[in-house]
């Protein structure tokens, strides 16, 4: 038998329950805390978190970078980066040590007067390109006045020293821009 290194969520979220950044965010910090705390020790390789907060209107079909000041404005929180290899101005991670990691993406969008053409897409990314199959966030409610839109995605992918990684957010609608209530991006090198 296996021992789990995350313990139960502290914030349980049920179906058809309103959603806001606040339990969602608990539930991310916390997963977030314990596998940090669970890591194998003496490793050189990296442990980042960025979180948005009120990030600003999406442009539609253009790629929110989640890290990035120009399209987040002034809500990018850098709060861990034990190598200092996280760039805010690209929202670019760069590893300066070869080895597996695990990339996280979250986000929470909230679109008064919004009407989608299509799912939100959340995508991971190495050197530029998709590692991964698109993560469609899930929404509440639909069409103009659209409550939320919440999603998540996760990829592990070997780097050499001087690969980067991103994350990217894209939006299709018609109507006022969604804002995003939190985007949060976390890399941990597992070694």
């Amino acid at each position: 038998m296996t021992t789990p290194i995350i313990g139960p969520l502290p914030a349980v979220l049920l179906a058809g329950q309103p959603v806001s950044a606040a339990p969602v965010m608990a539930d991310f910090n916390w997963i977030v805390s314990q596998v940090n705390a669970n890591a194998g020790s003496g490793t050189t390789l990296s442990r980042v978190m960025v979180t948005c907060i009120g990030a600003s209107t999406m442009t539609t079909a253009v790629p929110m970078v989640i890290g990035t000041t120009a399209n987040v404005g002034n809500a990018v929180t850098v709060a861990l980066d034990t190598q200092a290899e996280f760039n805010s101005a690209t929202g670019l991670f760069t590893a300066i040590t070869a080895g597996t990691y695990q990339i996280t993406v979250n986000a929470m969008g909230i679109p008064p007067g919004a009407t989608f053409t299509a799912e939100p897409v959340i995508f991971c990314r190495k050197n530029g390109s998709n590692i991964d199959q698109p993560s469609f966030m899930c929404s509440v409610g639909g069409g103009v006045g659209f409550d939320t839109f919440v999603g998540s995605n996760f990829a592990v992918v070997s780097l050499i020293a001087g690969d980067t990684l991103s994350a990217t957010i894209t939006v299709f609608f018609t109507g006022f821009a969604p804002t995003f209530q939190f985007a949060n991006l976390s890399i941990v090198g597992l070694g």
